[in-house]
């Protein structure tokens, strides 16, 4: 009997993920979202839940999904491997499609606290200082002891 398991990977490397998990014709699923940035008006696709991906398998290829590259793990609690539901795949994918026909609104502004999600600076909690352009915020970082305006990109941040 097959189940969706869930997977994680690194953000960075679900490429090199997707390849794989074709490779070895194992139907996965990596929802992804259409948003649109109010200040720019820009369009992008973002992956839904940055690190996971669900796996359409028997529990009999949890050994060859478990090492697959890209895979960094599979979801186990214990001596227990949770699974999705499909109803539950089902809804997250009339999310995937609403945001298609009415992408989610980004709309950060000066103030707003965000959590960078990549780079050197990931996990870090900082609070937007300025806009210098249409790909870029400034932030309030702490680096060697001192507060420094810094400059990243728009796309790794999240506001929270």
């Amino acid at each position: 009997m097959k189940i969706w398991l869930v997977i994680t990977y690194k953000t960075n490397e679900s490429k090199v993920l997707q390849r794989n998990l074709d490779h070895q014709n194992f139907e996965y699923y990596l929802p992804k979202i259409l948003v649109i940035s109010e200040k720019t008006q820009t369009k992008t696709e973002k992956i839904l839940f940055p690190g996971y991906a669900f796996v359409y398998c028997n529990l009999d290829d949890y050994s060859a999904l478990k090492y697959s590259k890209g895979v960094r793990k599979v979801l186990i609690f214990g001596n227990s491997i949770p699974s999705i539901s499909d109803t539950q795949i089902k809804k997250i994918k009339e999310i995937e499609q609403n945001s298609r026909i009415s992408p989610i609104e980004i709309n950060l502004k000066v103030g707003d606290q965000v959590k960078i999600n990549d780079g050197p600076f990931k996990d870090v909690i900082t609070q937007i200082i300025s806009f210098p352009s249409n790909e870029r915020v400034g932030v309030l970082l702490t680096i060697l002891g001192s507060s420094r305006l810094t400059q990243i990109s728009s796309k790794i941040v999240n506001k929270i």
